[in-house]
């Protein structure tokens, strides 16, 4: 009964690590922005910025052994209130001299665990977190809910 209790605690831990998604009523969301972005499908979800960021930090170099043997894991939110996991690596789009000009911008690439067909990009800027995720059925998005706001997002 223990070793199953603590193993259930250890996987609930991991999750935890791995999400720092939280699904968040529309109308909890104090207006700090504007509004560029208005779907006509969409969960919003809260996201603590510092824990996200923690996690894309720790994403080994693209095409590395590491990101072979041990890429890094994230769930990702879906506009279905769902969430699909996905291993990101640290992948730079911008030339090098650029990028150490900005090192606040950072770009990733990503596959799905489960979902083999599930693949994308994603970024964190100083104006939040970015995703684009190629399904099955269709490209999702998640962007930030409005500018000024890095804590909370539209899938």
């Amino acid at each position: 009964g223990f070793i199953l209790f603590f193993f259930c605690m250890q996987l609930i831990a991991q999750s935890l690590d791995s999400s720092p998604w939280y699904q968040v009523q529309e109308s909890s969301i104090e207006k700090v922005g504007v509004r560029h972005i208005i779907p006509s499908v969409y969960t919003t979800f809260s996201a603590d910025a510092q824990s996200l960021l923690g996690v894309l930090q720790k994403a080994p170099a693209e095409f590395s052994q590491e990101a072979k043997n041990n890429p890094q894991r994230l769930l990702l939110p879906l506009p279905n209130g769902t969430y699909v996991a996905v291993d990101i690596v640290s992948s730079p789009i911008m030339e090098p001299a650029l990028a150490e000009k900005f090192p606040m911008i950072r770009t990733y690439a990503f596959r799905g665990v489960e979902e083999k067909l599930v693949s994308g990009r994603l970024d964190f800027t100083p104006a939040g977190f970015h995703a684009m995720i190629f399904t099955n059925d269709g490209t999702v998005f998640i962007d930030p809910f409005q500018t000024n706001d890095i804590n909370h997002y539209i899938s």
